[in-house]
């Protein structure tokens, strides 16, 4: 089997890089939890911060996303939570 190198920056062409599939798992967690949306726990601009992600955020945004999502689930569950990735 052919394995196409990664550049400098870390991509490969044909190939799903690691900030692209954190970036998908993230998408996929604010799936699963978009109930929050509804929740009546996050303010207008929490909504329209949870609406930024997507697979093809930035990888700012994602590390932003992921501390976001702890501070949701927090308000949601009343106690601290842990996210696997």
């Amino acid at each position: 089997m052919h394995h196409t190198p990664a550049n400098r920056t870390g991509r490969t062409s044909g190939w799903i890089t690691i900030p692209m599939k954190i970036c998908q798992l993230m998408t996929n967690l604010y799936n699963r939890y978009d109930f929050l949306l509804e929740s009546g726990l996050l303010n207008e601009n929490e909504k329209g911060l949870y609406h930024e992600v997507n697979a093809e955020m930035e990888d700012y945004l994602a590390s932003e996303a992921l501390a976001n999502l702890s501070d949701y689930l927090m308000r949601y569950y009343g106690k601290k939570v842990i996210i696997l990735l």
